[in-house]
C-alpha cells in the first residue's frame, strides 16, 4: 500500500495489495468496520470496565477456559490500557518493535500505544460463553478457515477500547476559539477457543492516531514519532507476528485493511508454534477441509489458497487423474468434487483458476480406503440384508445434500483389466424427499444391468436435479456431491432373483472358487505366526492390530463379527501385508484363547489380500471379493464351509515368538529390550535404538520446567519430550510433547491435523492416533508407542523377534543377557558398570547425535546447537535423602520416588509410575508361551478342548461302540510336545448287542453241527467195528472141525478175550 496523508490520515492515492495473508487494503473514505459489526460490548453487555487512570489494568483474570497462544495455555490474562491483552504481566511495557524476549510480553496487541484514558474514553472487557456470542464466532472463524468448517467455540474474550484518546492529547482549537475533541481510536479484540484451538479477532472502526507524545508523536494528531504496532508475541524473542504498517505511520491505515474482505476486520488463528492470519496466499499453498476423501469419489471439500474472482474457471486435479470442475464460493474458497481413486494413499492435490491451463497452488490431499472411511450412508438393521423379502432401510444426514429431492442408486463392482471398477446396476429411487431416511424391498427396485451378476457393491445418494430449479442450487447438484455406503453383499437382491436356485448357485460358486484356488500359490506361506493368547497379540503391536471385522471394543463390529466369525471375541490382523499381499487373521473366545477354524467357524484365517491393499491387490474391495464373498457363498449361503476353510486356514501359533517391549520414561529411566533397567538424565538428542541399516529411533530431553515448583531454582532434572523415528526407505515420524500438554506428530516435517487424522498411513508403516497416545508402527516388524503426559513422554517400543542380536543404542543389546547391554556407538561393551555416574559419562552421553545424524525437525528460529547442554550434570540416585511422605505416594516404585525428589513434581513421578505398570504388565503378557499345535481327533472319536498350549488338556473320547486303545487325556508339557504321541491314539470297535446275539446264534447252529457230526461218526466207527468182528468170527466157525469144537464154556471164555483185544 502506497499512500499520501492528508490531515489525521486520510488516504489520497493507493494500490491494491493482496499478500499472504495480509492486506487487502482500500482508499480512507471514512471509518472502518461499523461498531455494529463489533461484538457486543459496554454497559448493555454488561462488561467490567477499567479504571480512568493511566497505565490502567485490570489485574489478574483467572479464566474460566484455559487459552492456547503459541503453543502454550494460559490459564489467566491481564486488559491493558495501551491497547494489548497481557498473559504475565508484570508492569507497563514502553512501545518496542516486536520480538520481545521478556515474559511479560506475552501479548496479543490489536492496538499498541500509549492509551490515556484520562483524555478520552472508556475500556471495556468480559469473558463470555453466551450461545448468541459463540455462534457468530463460530461463523466468523468457518467463513475464513477452511480446514476449521466444524469448529464450534466454547469460551470468548472480549476487549473494546472505544474512542480511547493517546498520552499527551491536546485539544485543538475550532471556531470561536472552542476546543475540538481530541483525536480518538476504537477497537477491539476477541479471543476465540473451543479448548485446544484458539483464534483472535482485531476489530478496527476508526484509527486516527498512531503514538503519543511520550513517544514524539504531535500532541494535536498523535501522528509521528514512534508509531503503535499491531499483533502477537510470544516473550521468546523469536516468535512474533506484526500487521503490515506497524511501528510506522502506515499504521493509521489498519482500520481500512483487512485479510478477510471486511475492511477494519482481521483474523488469526494463534494456538500453533506461528501465527496463522486469515485470508489468501500467493505463495502456492492450499488449505483443504475435509483433508481426506474416499477412494468412491463424490467427496466435496472446500479449498482456500489463492484468492478468487467470481468469474474464475476453477478446476482440481488429484495426482494424475482427469482434472474435474470446481466452483468459486467467496474470495477465499472454491470447491471441488473429489473423482473416483483406484488407490489410497496421500496424493497432490493441484487447483487452476484459468480452466486448466496453470496449476499454481497445490497441497496433499489424502485418499481412505473404503474400510477407514466412515460412510454417509448407514445400513440399518444389516441382518435383513442377507434374508429374503426383507424391508430395507437406509439412513443420511440430509444436509450433506443440498437439494429437497434425491436418487439412490446401487453400484455393482466388477472386475475388468487387473482392477475393480463400480457400475449403476440399480436404481432404488428417483426423486425421493430428502429425508434422510428411505426404506424398499428388492422387487420395487428398478434393474438397469444384469444386476443378478454382481455379488457385491455400495449404495449412492445424490441430488436430483428438479426442473426450473433456482440457478443458485445448480452448483451443488452438478458437482455430484454423493453420499456412500459401506461395501456389502448384493444378497438382499440375488434371493429375489434367484428365489429357491439361490442356495444351489452359490454352492456351485464356492466349488468354481475352491477349484479357482488351487491354482493360486499357498496363500499362508510367510505369513506372521498368530499369537496363542489374546494377551500376547495386543501386545504385539508390532506385527497385529485390532480387527475392525470383530472388534469388542467396538459394538458397531457385533453384526460382522457374528457373521464372519460366530463365537469370537475378538480378532486381530497383520499389520501390513506381505509381498504377495496376504494377511494374517487370529481370532480369540471371550477366555483369550486363540480360535481354530478346524474347531469352530469363529477362527480366524488367512487373508489372500490383506485389507489395506498392496501393489497386488485394490485397498480392502480385492479383500472383500477375494476374502469374504467367497465365505459368504460356501458358509452362510451354502453350507460348503468345510471347503473354504481348506482353502482359508488358521494358524495354530505353534511357531510363534513373542515380541520384546522396552521402555524411557519419567527422569529418564530406561528398561532395556533385556530388561535391565538404569536412569540416564542427560540433555540434548541421543539415539535410544539403531537396528543398523533398518531403524534409527531417537529421543530428545529436555530441562525440567521448573517455573511452578518449589525449592530449588535450578532442577537437575531432565524428561523425554521429542522422539523421531525411520525405518529404511519410510517417512520421518516426529512426535512431540506440545506445550498445550498434547502430542504434536510430524511426518517429513509437515505436522498432521491431530484433531481429523486418528489413523493414517504413511510410507512405510502407519499411525493411530488414541487421546494423547500415538502408536507408530513400521511395516518392518517394529511398533513404537509415545504416550504425552503433563509434563513428557514415555517412549515404548516393541520389537519383532527378528530383530533379537541386532539392536544398540540406550535400549541396550538384545540377546537375552543384561550384562552386556552397554554398548558404546564404537563397539565396545561396558560389562563393568553399575554405578550411575559411570552409566552416565561412559555409555549415555556417548550415545548423543550429531547434526548430520538428526531426524528432527526444529522450530523457527531454533536448531540441533539449542536443543545441547553438553555441561548438565543430573541429580544422580545416591545424592537424594529419603523422603518417608514420597515413598508413601509411590508404593514400590523407586522411580517414582526419584522423579518426585529430582524433578519437584508429583505428577511426574506419577506418571513414570503408571507408565512403568503399564510396562510391566507388557511385559508379562508378552511371556513366552508353547504350543503344541492343533490336535487332530481320532478316526471314530472326538475330543473335548480346543486349547492346545502348554498345561492343557485335551479329553479324547471314542464315538459309541468304540474303546481308547490308550490314555484317553493329553496334556501340553512345556516344552510344546504332547505327553502322549497323537498318532498313537485310535478307537477300536466293539461288539455291539445285535452283533453278539447274530454270533452266538452262529456258534449255537456250529457247535449242534459239530456234536451231530461226531454222533455220526461214533455210530459209524461202532458199525464198522461189528462188522469186521462177525465177519472174522464166521470164518473161523467154517475152518475148523466138529471134534475140536469145545465146550461152551470154553468157547464162551475165548470170546470174551477177544472182545478185550
Amino acid at each position: 500500500m502506497i499512500g499520501v496523508r492528508d490531515g489525521w490520515g486520510f488516504l489520497t492515492l493507493t494500490i491494491l495489495l493482496s499478500l499472504s495473508g495480509d492486506a487487502v487494503t482500500a482508499g480512507r473514505a471514512g471509518p472502518g468496520l461499523p461498531v455494529r459489526d463489533f461484538y457486543p460490548y459496554g454497559p448493555s453487555a454488561n462488561d467490567s470496565t477499567l479504571a480512568i487512570r493511566d497505565d490502567a489494568s485490570s489485574g489478574e483474570i483467572a479464566l474460566q477456559t484455559s487459552f492456547p497462544f503459541f503453543n502454550t495455555l494460559h490459564h489467566s490474562i491481564y486488559v491493558i490500557d495501551d491497547g494489548y491483552l497481557s498473559f504475565h504481566h508484570t508492569g507497563p511495557l514502553s512501545v518496542e518493535p516486536m520480538p520481545l524476549g521478556a515474559e511479560s510480553s506475552h501479548m496479543v496487541a490489536p492496538f499498541w500505544a500509549d492509551v490515556d484514558i484520562r483524555r478520552g474514553g472508556h475500556i471495556y472487557y468480559r469473558e463470555t460463553n453466551a450461545p448468541m456470542i459463540l455462534e457468530q464466532a463460530s461463523v466468523d472463524i468457518r467463513s475464513v478457515f477452511v480446514d476449521h468448517d466444524q469448529f464450534r467455540p466454547i469460551w470468548c474474550f472480549i476487549a473494546t477500547w472505544d474512542e480511547v484518546a493517546f498520552y499527551g492529547a491536546e485539544s485543538l482549537l475550532g471556531e470561536n476559539s472552542t476546543k475540538l475533541p481530541v483525536p480518538t481510536n476504537s477497537f477491539q479484540t476477541v479471543l476465540i477457543t473451543d479448548g485446544s484451538i484458539s483464534f483472535a479477532i482485531f476489530n478496527y472502526h476508526s484509527i486516527v492516531w498512531t503514538t503519543s507524545t511520550m513517544q514524539k508523536g504531535d500532541e494535536f494528531t498523535g501522528l509521528g514519532g514512534t508509531a503503535a504496532q499491531a499483533g502477537f508475541n510470544a516473550g521468546d524473542g523469536t516468535r512474533f507476528y506484526t500487521l503490515p504498517g506497524s511501528s510506522t505511520g502506515r499504521i493509521v491505515d489498519i482500520d481500512n485493511s483487512t485479510n478477510v474482505d471486511k475492511f477494519g476486520q482481521w483474523i488469526f488463528q494463534l494456538n500453533q508454534d506461528m501465527i496463522r492470519p486469515a485470508g489468501c496466499n500467493v505463495d502456492g499453498s492450499l488449505t483443504m477441509y475435509p483433508p481426506s476423501g474416499i477412494m468412491y469419489g463424490g467427496d466435496e471439500i472446500l479449498i482456500s489458497g489463492p484468492c478468487f474472482n467470481d468469474d474464475d474457471n476453477v478446476y482440481c486435479q488429484i495426482g494424475h487423474a482427469t482434472p474435474v470442475q470446481g466452483w468459486v464460493i467467496d474470495k477465499f474458497k472454491a470447491t471441488c468434487v473429489i473423482p473416483e481413486v483406484h488407490q489410497s494413499g496421500q496424493f497432490l492435490l493441484s487447483i487452476s483458476t484459468d480452466g486448466g491451463i496453470s496449476y499454481r497452488h497445490s497441497g496433499y490431499f489424502y485418499i481412505d480406503d473404503p474400510e477407514v472411511s466412515k460412510p454417509t450412508i448407514t445400513r440399518l438393521r444389516p441382518e435383513y440384508w442377507i434374508n429374503k423379502d426383507r424391508i430395507m432401510t437406509i439412513g443420511w444426514n440430509k444436509k450433506l445434500i443440498r437439494s429437497r429431492f434425491v436418487n439412490i442408486h446401487v453400484f455393482g463392482y466388477i472386475h475388468s483389466q487387473g482392477q475393480y471398477t463400480l457400475r449403476n446396476i440399480m436404481t432404488i429411487a428417483m426423486a425421493v424427499s430428502n429425508y434422510g431416511l428411505f426404506s424398499f424391498k428388492a422387487e420395487s427396485v428398478n434393474v438397469l444391468q444384469d444386476a443378478h451378476q454382481y455379488d457385491f457393491g455400495i449404495i449412492r445418494i445424490t441430488a436430483h436435479v428438479e426442473q426450473n430449479q433456482p440457478i443458485e442450487d445448480l452448483g451443488a447438484v452438478l458437482s455430484q456431491r454423493a453420499l456412500w455406503s459401506n461395501v456389502h453383499s448384493l444378497a438382499w437382491y440375488q434371493l429375489h432373483y434367484f428365489g429357491s436356485d439361490f442356495a444351489v448357485r452359490s454352492a456351485a460358486q464356492c466349488l468354481d472358487w475352491y477349484n479357482d484356488e488351487d491354482m493360486l500359490t499357498d496363500v499362508s506361506a510367510g505369513l506372521p505366526p498368530c499369537p496363542c493368547t489374546l494377551d500376547q497379540a495386543l501386545v504385539d503391536v508390532a506385527t497385529f492390530t485390532d480387527d475392525p471385522e470383530c472388534d469388542s471394543n467396538d459394538e458397531s463390529t457385533s453384526f460382522s463379527c457374528s457373521l464372519f466369525h460366530p463365537g469370537a471375541h475378538h480378532c486381530v490382523r497383520s499389520q501390513f501385508p506381505i509381498d504377495s499381499g496376504a494377511g494374517q487373521q487370529c481370532c480369540y473366545d471371550d477366555r483369550g484363547n486363540l480360535l481354530l477354524v478346524d474347531d469352530t467357524p469363529g477362527g480366524g484365517r488367512v487373508q489372500r489380500s490383506h485389507p489395506h491393499g498392496s501393489s497386488v491387490y485394490a485397498p480392502y474391495i480385492s479383500h472383500f471379493a477375494i476374502d469374504l464373498v467367497p465365505y459368504l457363498q460356501c458358509c452362510v449361503f451354502s453350507g460348503q464351509c468345510s471347503a473354504y476353510f481348506q482353502k482359508r486356514p488358521s494358524d495354530d501359533c505353534s511357531n510363534y515368538h513373542p515380541p520384546k517391549p522396552a521402555i524411557l520414561t519419567g527422569d529418564p529411566h530406561v528398561f532395556t529390550l533385556d530388561g535391565f533397567s538404569y536412569i540416564f538424565n542427560g540433555i540434548g538428542e541421543f539415539t535410544l535404538m539403531t537396528i543398523d541399516g533398518i531403524f534409527m529411533l531417537q529421543g530428545r530431553t529436555e530441562q525440567v520446567d521448573d517455573s511452578e515448583a518449589s525449592g530449588d531454582t535450578v532442577r537437575k532434572a531432565s524428561v523425554f519430550t521429542a522422539v523421531a523415528m525411520q525405518a529404511v526407505d519410510s517417512d520421518v515420524i516426529q512426535v512431540e510433547l506440545s506445550q498445550l500438554n498434547q502430542v504434536k506428530v510430524l511426518i517429513n516435517g509437515v505436522q498432521l491435523d491431530t484433531n481429523y487424522f486418528t489413523q493414517r498411513l504413511f510410507k512405510g508403516g502407519s499411525i493411530n492416533i488414541t487421546n494423547a497416545v500415538v502408536s507408530t508402527t513400521f511395516e518392518r516388524g517394529i511398533s513404537v508407542e509415545v504416550t504425552a503426559t503433563e509434563d513428557f513422554l514415555s517412549i515404548l517400543p516393541t520389537l519383532s523377534s527378528i530383530y533379537r542380536g541386532g539392536t544398540r543404542g540406550l535400549l541396550g543389546n538384545w540377546n537375552g543377557q543384561k550384562n552386556d547391554d552397554f554398548i558404546t556407538p564404537d563397539g565396545h561393551t561396558l560389562s563393568d558398570i553399575t554405578d550411575p555416574y559411570e552409566i552416565h559419562f561412559r555409555f549415555g552421553i556417548l550415545w548423543e547425535i550429531t547434526s548430520e545424524e538428526s531426524l528432527f525437525t526444529y522450530p523457527y528460529m531454533k536448531t540441533y546447537s539449542d536443543y545441547r547442554m553438553t555441561e548438565f550434570v543430573p541429580t544422580f540416585p545416591l545424592d537424594l535423602a529419603p523422603d518417608p511422605d514420597i515413598a508413601a505416594l509411590c508404593d514400590v516404585y523407586e522411580q517414582c520416588v526419584f522423579d518426585i525428589s529430582t524433578t519437584g513434581k508429583i505428577s511426574i513421578g506419577l506418571g513414570s509410575r503408571r507408565a512403568i505398570e503399564d510396562f510391566n504388565r507388557r511385559v508379562k503378557n508378552a511371556r513366552a508361551i508353547k504350543s503344541c499345535g492343533y490336535l487332530t481327533p481320532p478316526e471314530d472319536g472326538f475330543k473335548n478342548g480346543t486349547v492346545y498350549t502348554q498345561g492343557s488338556q485335551v479329553l479324547l473320547t471314542c464315538d459309541d461302540g468304540f474303546r481308547m486303545t490308550s490314555d484317553s487325556v493329553l496334556t501340553c508339557r512345556d516344552d510344546g510336545t504332547w505327553d502322549f504321541p497323537p498318532e498313537a491314539v485310535s478307537c477300536q470297535r466293539l461288539m455291539s448287542g445285535p452283533d453278539m446275539e447274530l454270533i452266538l446264534m452262529i456258534a449255537g447252529i456250529c457247535s449242534l453241527a459239530l456234536l451231530l457230526f461226531a454222533v455220526c461218526v461214533l455210530i459209524y466207527c461202532k458199525c464198522k467195528f461189528w462188522y469186521r468182528k462177525r465177519a472174522r468170527q464166521k470164518k473161523k466157525e467154517v475152518e475148523k472141525p466138529v471134534s475140536d469144537v469145545l465146550s461152551l464154556k470154553e468157547v464162551t471164555v475165548i470170546e470174551s478175550r477177544e472182545s478185550y483185544v
